[in-house]
Parts: structure tokens; C-alpha cells; sequence
């Protein structure tokens, strides 16, 4: 897998700027839970920039993502995603789901038509 966050510590430079310390990760020096850290941070950054309400700690994010389901997650349709039960409710752990896009209750192939 080649991971976006979690560069291969090999000595390598990678341009300008510090080389990455996976002994001083946040989250431990497992590669992949980086991604998934660092996918849950994005999450939650886009939900504050929609000014959408937001309670899922990294402990929910952890339990809601098993590895295969992480792996398979994207845009197409018979990718997994993450999605609200109840759209304006915010994301907690009692409003969302993981699911496979063309299966899951609320998806039409885009967003509501109040943006949110």
C-alpha cells in the first residue's frame, strides 16, 4: 500500500524541511493507523469548515473503520464511506454508518439541496 501521510523512513530526503520521526507520531509508528488519524483529523476539519456539529472522538473513528473497510473506502460506488443517518443532525456516533455508497440509506448521488 502506499500510504499519503506515512512516507517510508528509509534515509531518504524528501525536500526541504525535517525528515518524518515515526517515534514521535502522535499516534505510534504503525504507518497505518497514521493514515487513519490523519484521515479522522481531515474529517473532522471539513465538518468544522461546513460549521457542521462534530463529536466523534478518534477512539469512535477507530471502532467505526475496521482495516478492510478503511482500504476499501473512496467515491465510486462500491466504495465504503461514512455517512449520516439523519442529514443535519451533525456526525456522532449515534448519526453515522459506514456503508457501501450505492447501499446506503441517504445516498442519491449527491448533497441535499440545502448544501448541507
Amino acid at each position: 500500500m502506499i500510504y499519503k501521510y506515512a512516507r517510508n523512513i528509509t534515509g531518504q530526503s524528501y525536500g526541504p524541511g525535517r525528515r518524518s520521526d515515526p517515534s514521535k507520531w502522535i499516534m505510534g509508528e504503525d504507518p497505518f493507523t497514521r493514515e487513519k488519524y490523519y484521515a479522522w483529523l481531515k474529517h473532522r476539519s471539513q465538518a468544522a469548515f461546513r460549521k457542521e456539529e462534530y463529536s466523534l472522538t478518534w477512539d469512535d473513528w477507530q471502532a467505526l473503520w475496521s482495516d478492510e473497510d478503511f482500504l476499501n473506502r473512496g467515491r465510486g460506488m462500491d466504495n465504503v464511506c461514512l455517512f449520516q443517518i439523519e442529514h443535519g443532525d451533525g456526525w456522532h456516533l449515534n448519526n453515522v454508518a459506514v456503508e457501501i455508497r450505492c447501499t446506503s440509506k441517504s445516498f442519491n448521488g449527491k448533497r441535499p439541496a440545502n448544501g448541507q
